[in-house]
């Protein structure tokens, strides 16, 4: 009988644990977008922990002929909640840029639509420009470096409100 109820004990402990694991590495996709010649896609994935109110997100492009995906960055806590995210894409696909209205960052880059400009990726050269309060980094966002780059919809950033 103790031997029954030790081995019941066990498969609990086994199948909680079991249950924590999945929890934590289940991926929630919480935006998908295609480049305009359909070549890559982004995808914004949570993985939760459970019993926090952190948002760590992946930024991933996949090349959509060969499947193959690629993170790009893992965001510091940011942007809840999902959903308040997207991507716009340059014409010629070779540079997307995540815009949210949820994130902390540096520079005031709020396009005129209430975004914010967040991050933006040259795929050729796979440099990454970032705009996060909470990261450091030599090749940070600014509106110049967005000013020559043709995207599918207009980039009007408003001018910064004075303190």
């Amino acid at each position: 009988m103790k031997q029954t109820s030790c081995l019941i004990g066990f498969v609990m402990v086994l199948v909680a644990a079991s249950l924590a694991v999945y929890a934590i590495t289940r991926k929630h996709i919480t935006l998908e977008s295609t480049s305009p010649s359909g070549e890559f896609s982004v995808v914004l994935e949570e993985r939760r922990m459970p019993f926090t109110v952190d948002r760590n997100i992946y930024v991933v492009l996949r090349n959509e002929k060969t499947g193959e995906p690629k993170q790009i960055l893992l965001t510091p806590d940011e942007a809840r909640p999902p959903g308040t995210e997207r991507i716009l894409w340059s014409r010629d696909g070779n540079h997307f840029l995540l815009v949210g209205t949820k994130f902390y960052t540096k520079h005031d880059l709020t396009l005129e639509t209430g975004e914010i400009a967040y991050l933006l990726y040259h795929i050729p050269t796979e440099r990454v420009w970032h705009n996060s309060r909470q990261m450091s980094s030599s090749r940070e966002l600014a509106p110049t470096t967005l000013d020559n780059i043709d995207f599918t919809e207009p980039l009007n950033i408003r001018e910064p409100e004075d303190s």
